[in-house]
């Protein structure tokens, strides 16, 4: 029996729109050597079975795992690592999309890099709303984007990348999947333990793996956690590193803790001086910038003027040209006029 090279984890409920999206993002996948688990979790099935009747090929290598009641995002992930067969494994959500050369590209890396547990790709995020059965693009931005690699380092920080730009290595990802239960921060959780077992790739270059946010959108059905559960995400985030501070300082004492925490305040303190120092220049900016505004106002009204005088000018030189060019007999007859009326005018009798 040959089993995948990769097994594609697409957790779903009742989201038949965006679903339709992300199977036509997993059937442009260059490379092939897949098996599509679709974890139903606690939704209706016969839309799904409709939605992979439209593409035959796609239906031939997909799993349909329909649970009874919903695991939650966390459960229903795990079900489908614990379920995959293949070699690596990739969590493509159902809302979000692959560059056609996605798997193509980071199988390939894993295999020429054997040491590395997983390979995250450049993202691209999509703010998108949605109308109907359509998808309206607001604008995008590039995820991290001064990021060139990651590292432990890096995702101690936070979470550098998210499961649609990440291909993980099946074995690794069982065993780095945390304990517990975390509807959100998941990822990050996973991420950070396979980046303490090793290194942890990353393909630079042109977006391969595309985020899909709906800001505006809160609801729990449609909305992003990232939105949807932000205050969540702030509370596990805190909530997490309070419990591995715990365990660093009854292991290893106070000392290095606050020393570290008196260095983090002052650059605090540094840091708050300078954002009001921006602030402050953003201010003499924005009034510079209503200054030289009130400047081109007068500039234009004296350029306008100017033409005007200009103009004039002109006018007034072409008359003295057309005066100069009166045959000199009017000339004289006109002076002869101007002289007559002259002498007529003291012939008049005063009153």
């Amino acid at each position: 029996m040959s089993f995948p090279q990769v097994s594609i984890i697409l957790r779903t409920k009742n989201r038949n729109l965006f679903l339709r999206r992300a199977l036509a993002s997993i059937d442009s996948q260059v490379f092939t050597d897949y098996e599509l688990l679709i974890i139903n979790d606690g939704g209706e099935e016969e839309p799904i079975a409709k939605l992979l009747a439209e593409k035959s090929a796609l239906a031939e290598k997909t799993r349909l795992i329909t649970n009874p009641e919903s695991l939650g995002r966390d459960g229903a992930w795990r079900q489908g690592v614990n379920e995959a067969a293949g070699t690596f494994c990739a969590i493509h959500d159902d809302d979000d999309t692959w560059d056609p050369d996605f798997l193509q590209q980071t199988v390939a890396f894993l295999h020429t890099h054997p040491n590395h547990n997983a390979v995250a790709v450049r993202l691209e995020v999509i703010a998108e709303e949605q109308h109907g059965d359509d998808f309206t693009e607001l604008f995008r931005w590039i995820y991290q984007p001064h990021d060139s690699s990651l590292s432990l380092g890096n995702f101690l920080r936070s979470n550098k990348t998210v499961p649609i730009a990440t291909l993980y290595r099946t074995a690794a990802a069982r065993a780095a999947m945390p304990e517990g239960e975390f509807p959100v921060v998941e990822d990050w959780l996973l991420n950070l333990n396979l980046a303490l077992q090793g290194p942890f790739g990353f393909i630079d270059g042109k977006p391969l793996a595309f985020w899909h946010q709906r800001p505006n959108d809160l609801s729990a059905d449609t909305g992003n956690s990232i939105t949807s559960l932000a205050q969540l995400h702030k509370e596990l985030d805190a909530q997490i590193r309070d419990t591995h501070l715990r365990e660093y300082i009854d292991e290893h004492g106070l000392g290095l803790v606050l020393h570290l925490s008196g260095l983090h305040e002052r650059l605090s303190v540094k840091l708050d001086q300078q954002e009001r120092e921006i602030a402050d220049l953003k201010q003499q900016t924005q009034s510079l910038a209503e200054e030289i505004s009130k400047v081109n106002e007068y500039r234009d009204t004296i350029s306008e003027l100017s033409q005007q005088i200009a103009d004039l000018s002109q006018h007034v030189q072409s008359l003295s040209e057309n005066l100069r060019t009166i045959p000199r007999p009017v000339q004289t007859m006109m002076r002869i006029s101007g002289a007559a009326a002259r002498k007529e005018s003291k012939k008049k009798p005063r009153s």
